[in-house]
Formats: C-alpha cells, structure tokens, sequence
C-alpha cells in the first residue's frame, strides 16, 4: 500500500500523539510510501528526539514515489530535536513552478490547516534524490510557526528546502549552515537551495546566524517569492506601497556559492537586510 512505512500510525478521526526517542531507522527499503515512518492523522502531536534515520531507500526494482519520512496532517504539532538524518536515497521528483509541491521526496511534514514546526540541532548530511518540504496551513488565518535553529544542511545531493505559507504565519530560521549541497539535473527544472513560498498576506520571515557556503546550484541559493504588495491609494504624485509581508535577514552569510542566477532574490514585501555578506560567489546566467 501507498500508505505505509517501516513504521505506520495513521487514525482517522482520532488525535494522534507521537513520542519518540532514542530510535534508529538504519538501511530500510520500500516498495512505495516512507522507507522510515509515516504518520497521518486530522490531529497531530509529534515529537522525535534524539533519532538517527541513516541509509534508508527504495528497492531498486520499484518504479513508485516514495519518501523517506512523510507527517501529514490537519492541524500538526511537529518538533524535532538532536537527530541525525544521512545517506537517505530519495527519488528527485518533477519540479512544478520551480517548487517541491508535486511529489516531494526525503523530508515532508505538511498541516491542511495550522502547523506549529520547531527543528533544533538537526544534523542533515551526505542524503541524495531529494529534499525538504514544509506546508504550513492554507487558512486564512492559520497564524502557523516554523522554527530551524542550531541545524547543519552538508553535502547532499538534489537537496532543496521549500517552506509553504499562507497567512499570519512566523518563520525563524537561526544558526543554521548550509555547506557544500547540490541541485544540479538537465530533467528538473531549476530550484533555490532555500526557498520561501508565501501565497498570502501577514507573514514575517526572520533569518539570523545562518550561512551558506560552497553550495552549487542549478537555480538560486536563497528565493523568496512573496504575494504581489498593493500601491497605497492615498499616495499622491510620489508611488508609495503598502507591504503584505516582512522579510529580515541580520547576519547571513553567502560565500563561494555558484548558481544560474542569483544567490539572493528578493521580490515583493517589505525587505530588512542587516550586515549581509556577499563573497566570491559566481552566477552562470543573469536575470
């Protein structure tokens, strides 16, 4: 079945609470759904500390999309802390609208309605054929929150993190390292290493303390694309704008990065760039 893993909990119409600790999940391989854990219910509280996810494919005989974690849920509660995850094989999926929306692979945790995300020294090293999903709620007032701190992103091969909002949602990224990945294919199209997708309105972005270094990238390094801003009808001769949502970079660092296009793009909403670095990075194309 589609709908399991090495390890399955999925309740429908139930609360769904999660505890794990001190788990391995070492070299495990499916024929499709998760090669590690897959959990699906409306409600969701999940917790996963100390674990290690090292090794784990497909069987190389299966043509089916799989993923290697997968958490989907209507309201989700997600929070991981101190894991290890590495060498995972994933299958590099179709990129729609230069996203991992479609059918992502390795890392999805997803909430229909609200999602409150905190990943707390995450090791993620050395993993290839896809990337990280985050989908935080289509409400219009989910106010969801998603927090990456104290985490490293190192040598894995088709990786991309895409985090999708809608609306009022909180997203921190702090003291993270993104170090020597790579996006490179002449199937998929172009993706950004980090990449903030915000359909709507009243969000605020913070990212403090991160770097990225040394990452080759068929797209961009870092991308946001925000909702279109609106022109303030009461301005009169000079245009003024008024923003739909915030943007705040404060001490990040791009060094020896190579893409197609651009290590940072910025477009639309409100954008605070605070003691950013810019060195010996190199683009192939121009916009």
């Amino acid at each position: 079945s589609p709908l399991g893993g090495t390890l399955t909990v999925s309740v429908e119409p139930a609360n769904l609470q999660i505890n794990l600790v001190n788990a391995s999940f070492l070299h495990n391989k499916v024929d499709m759904g998760s090669s590690t854990l897959y959990l699906a219910a409306p409600y969701s509280d999940v917790t996963i500390v100390d674990c290690n996810f090292h090794g784990n494919s497909q069987d190389k005989r299966s043509h089916y999309i799989w993923t290697t974690l997968f958490i989907s849920s209507f309201h989700l509660n997600f929070t991981l802390i101190r894991s290890n995850f590495s060498e995972n094989i994933g299958r590099p999926t179709s990129a729609y609208n230069d996203t991992l929306a479609g059918n992502p692979v390795n890392f999805f945790a997803s909430a229909a309605y609200k999602a409150n995300i905190t990943i707390t020294d995450l090791l993620y090293t050395n993993n290839s054929g896809g990337g990280m999903l985050f989908k935080l709620g289509s409400d219009e007032a989910s106010n969801s929150t998603f927090s990456l701190a104290q985490s490293i992103f190192e040598s894995n091969q088709y990786f991309s993190m895409d985090i999708r909002a809608s609306t009022g949602a909180q997203l921190v990224i702090r003291h993270v390292v993104f170090s020597a990945n790579e996006f490179e294919s002449s199937v998929l199209r172009s993706l950004a290493l980090v990449f903030f997708y915000i359909e709507k309105e009243g969000n605020k972005v913070k990212m403090e303390e991160a770097t990225f270094k040394h990452n080759f990238i068929q797209g961009m390094i870092l991308h946001f694309r925000l909702s279109p801003d609106e022109k303030d009808p009461l301005a009169c001769k000079i245009p003024r704008w008024i923003y739909k949502n915030y943007i705040q970079l404060v001490n990040v660092g791009f060094d020896k990065n190579t893409a197609d296009t651009s290590v940072l793009h910025l477009a639309n909403g409100y954008n605070n760039l605070r003691n950013v670095r810019f060195v010996d990075n190199s683009a192939i194309y121009t916009l």
